[in-house]
């Protein structure tokens, strides 16, 4: 799916020599929050999304994108997903408390947003993204994404409904991590990452430059799921 490389949307401009709020405070009453365009998401930084593989009760492979994902424990390791009630990564989940977490490299950013896709219960994902293979993880069923820098296999510790959302809490038992992008100095390590970060509908902000994707023509024929 051919992708196109913008600007836009640009920054807000403000006036660098004085980052203070003084004078331009916008206050917002809280019930415009549940109207889904004015939902609190859209004033936080965008953040990198993860890919998520589950194992559906038919054996299938569940590919899920989250973009609320968060490591909350450096030991034991253990990641936050922010998950839909709706979503089949959620229903997997908790009937097999086993998942593998991952990041993309952004060449295969295109496939990350098709798998955003709401497909039919138990149906996979994979059989639509041609750019995803996968492998056998070592210690959980789900296997990881070879089109991911960073894959951490994980169990689910517990669960709760938080809004609208469920927070699932994933500690992690095995994590694998291209050598290519190691480095011994932490900070060179982690600068060094290849991420992007994904604001809405479809924009994903790339170094210094916005690029927007559309769902690939064998994704926008499937219909959705209720």
């Amino acid at each position: 799916m051919v992708t196109l490389l913008i600007h836009e949307p640009k920054s807000n401009s403000y006036n660098m020599s004085d980052p203070t709020i003084t004078g331009f405070e916008k206050f917002i009453p809280l019930n415009e929050f549940q109207e889904k365009h004015t939902r609190i998401v859209y004033l936080t930084p965008p953040h990198t999304p993860s890919v998520v593989t589950t194992c559906a009760p038919n054996g299938g492979v569940n590919i899920g994108t989250f973009e609320q994902t968060m490591l909350c424990s450096n030991w034991p390791p253990i990641i936050l997903l922010a998950i839909s009630p709706k979503s089949d990564t959620l229903h997997n989940l908790r009937e097999t408390g086993e998942c593998v977490i991952g990041f993309v490299y952004i060449e295969h950013l295109q496939a990350l947003y098709d798998a955003g896709v709401r497909l039919a219960r138990e149906e996979s994902e994979l059989k639509y993204i041609n750019d995803f293979t996968t492998a056998s993880s070592k210690k959980v069923k789900p296997p990881r994404l070879e089109q991911c820098w960073f894959s951490a296999e994980g169990k689910l510790l517990w669960d709760k409904e938080t809004g609208d959302h469920v927070v699932c809490a994933v500690e992690i038992q095995e994590v694998v991590f291209d050598e290519r992008l190691w480095n011994d100095n932490r900070v060179v390590r982690r600068c060094g990452v290849p991420t992007a970060h994904y604001a809405t509908s479809g924009y994903f902000n790339i170094g210094k430059d916005w690029k927007k994707f559309e769902q690939s023509p064998d994704i926008q024929s499937k219909k959705h799921a209720d």
